[in-house]
């Protein structure tokens, strides 16, 4: 299904507390999915499934195409039910340039999460090159974050700076994205003329297409941590394991309320479960 609207994209080298280029016009599809190997869109959409997906909270694409281009100048993946919107900018020449990573954190708001800028030196260096230069800011609520530039890529140093990005470029309306933000005026129930679904041999298997991020499981029950002698490496160079605990001191709780904090962190959180009033033993391994 094509659309089209005046589309603003950011200007590249900017980062996420730049301004905006000029304006093109782009012709708006919709996908099930994105084929981040072949760059293609995978089972396209007519806007009406993509709204019924999008209600539903199912993940779905929107493709932004510039007139001349193989590859969309932008692809959003749209993962309400997984609280996530990412959206990924491509060049003239199909390399990804920008990458996007949105949390709705609130009902009507998106959070900047993730940032990723890259910029290629020549024609010749493929997309994603290793020794692109690179740009990422990581944010988080209530918190600066970092900025990590890597002007040669994995190839050299990084130089990691406090982020500086304003609190009004954090926040996004959620009506900025999805198949509700697309201008209607003109609806059509044809694909693209790029949104094909991308042949098998395409296909590096399932994880070439692209997919909402999904919060990591612990390999060991919670119960294994605690048991002396187990073993669970953070790192695949660490041989961490738990040790015997020992008694250092008693402790009195008279109110059998609770708080946890990290060192670093200057905001304890109470635990919601009691302990019964009374002396306890304070142990560390």
């Amino acid at each position: 299904m094509i659309n089209r609207l005046r589309f603003t994209p950011r200007a590249a080298g900017t980062g996420p507390e730049g301004r905006g280029m000029g304006k093109d016009t782009v012709a708006v599809s919709y996908a099930e999915g994105w084929d981040a190997v072949a760059r293609r869109a995978f089972r396209p959409l007519t806007r009406a499934q993509a709204e019924e997906r999008d209600g539903a909270g199912e993940p779905y694409v929107v493709l932004h195409r510039v007139p001349g281009r193989a590859v969309p100048a932008e692809v959003h993946l749209i993962a309400w039910r997984d609280h996530f919107v990412g959206r990924w900018t491509y060049d003239e020449l199909g390399r990804r340039t920008h990458d996007v990573d949105l949390r709705l954190l609130e009902d009507d708001r998106l959070f900047l999460r993730r940032y990723v800028e890259r910029r290629y030196a020549a024609p010749e260096q493929p997309d994603l090159a290793p020794d692109a230069w690179r740009l990422t800011v990581e944010l988080y609520p209530g918190h600066r974050g970092r900025k990590i530039l890597e002007e040669r890529g994995d190839k050299g140093g990084s130089f990691h700076t406090l982020a500086d990005v304003p609190e009004e470029r954090r926040w996004h309306d959620r009506s900025e994205f999805g198949v509700r933000a697309a201008d209607a005026s003109r609806p059509s129930d044809e694909p693209g003329p790029h949104d094909v679904t991308a042949p098998k041999a395409a296909f590096a298997g399932d994880a070439s297409l692209w997919r909402p991020p999904k919060p990591r499981r612990m390999e060991l029950a919670v119960a294994d941590l605690f048991r002396p002698g187990n073993s669970f490496p953070m790192e695949s160079w660490e041989n961490t394991e738990t040790a015997e605990p020992r008694h250092i001191a008693m402790v009195r709780i008279p109110t059998g309320r609770l708080a946890v904090s990290d060192p670093l962190d200057k905001e304890p959180r109470e635990l919601t479960e009691r302990v019964p009033p009374a002396s306890t033993r304070w142990r560390r391994p």
